[in-house]
């Protein structure tokens, strides 16, 4: 992996803390997102980790800590678990929503060639009239993820935008996503609660204990060969049983604490 310098820091939290209400959610959490990076975010439910993809996104303020960003307006996309299409657009409606909001946008003469590059990098130009009860779990959440990709975002945050397809749905859209990385200049982080998609989207894995800290983060060799091929590999194998390993202690040690 490539040595990252200073100026390809695109958010940067120090011992961030997010308390609502008297409920401690984040504490004391430290990372660094940079151009390229593909990070995960993994843990078990409630531990925190969409608090912490809020608080990337400008969503949510950090209770303690301090948040530094160089991005702009316009440079961070979401993708969340539903795709919330409005069902009375078209996909391609769909895709352009954001740009009704933003009126710059709307002036760039580019906008039809970008609403067929995202359509076409997703698979869906040939679907740009349909709606949304004419389409699959899967493409719903491709015409969200061409959302996200239209505005040509610097950071693609994804909160589980795969967890309620099924198995051969999501190893589909995995690929796909691996796919858009490496054919642009797009760095994400992907919030997840499965050890197996951790491993073969991210090459850093933070992950956290259910008291919502980092307790480790792990490296994953770049990997240039079939997902396919990788999913039954001893790499990803060991990352599971080093996961479990984590976890089982953090919940040890909040038993005894």
């Amino acid at each position: 992996m490539a040595q990252k310098s200073i100026s390809d820091i695109l958010v940067k939290c120090a011992d961030v803390g997010v308390e609502i209400g008297n409920h401690k959610i984040l504490s004391s959490v430290s990372v660094e997102v940079c151009r390229g990076d593909r990070i995960a975010l993994l843990g078990p439910s409630g531990c925190g980790k969409s608090t912490l993809l809020n608080v990337l996104a400008g969503l949510l303020p950090a209770s303690e800590g301090t948040l530094n960003s160089t991005l702009k307006p316009g440079d961070v996309s979401i993708v969340f678990q539903e795709p919330s299409l409005l069902p009375w657009k078209t996909v391609a409606e769909n895709v352009q929503l954001l740009l009704s909001l933003n009126s710059t946008a709307q002036l760039q003469s580019d906008v039809r060639q970008k609403l067929r590059d995202v359509l076409t990098r997703v698979g869906l130009w040939e679907r740009r009239g349909a709606f949304p009860d004419e389409l699959s779990g899967g493409m719903k959440m491709r015409v969200a993820l061409a959302r996200a990709l239209l505005m040509s975002p610097r950071l693609l945050l994804l909160d589980e935008p795969f967890s309620a397809l099924d198995d051969f749905t999501r190893e589909k859209l995995q690929d796909d996503l691996l796919q858009l990385y490496r054919s642009s200049e797009l760095s994400y982080v992907l919030v997840t609660h499965n050890m197996e998609e951790a491993a073969l989207l991210a090459e850093r894995i933070l992950v956290f204990s259910p008291q919502g800290k980092i307790v480790a983060e792990l490296r994953v060799s770049d990997f240039s060969g079939s997902e396919s091929i990788r999913r039954d590999s001893k790499e990803v194998s060991d990352i599971r049983s080093a996961i479990r390993s984590l976890w089982q202690a953090t919940t040890r040690e909040a038993t005894h604490a």
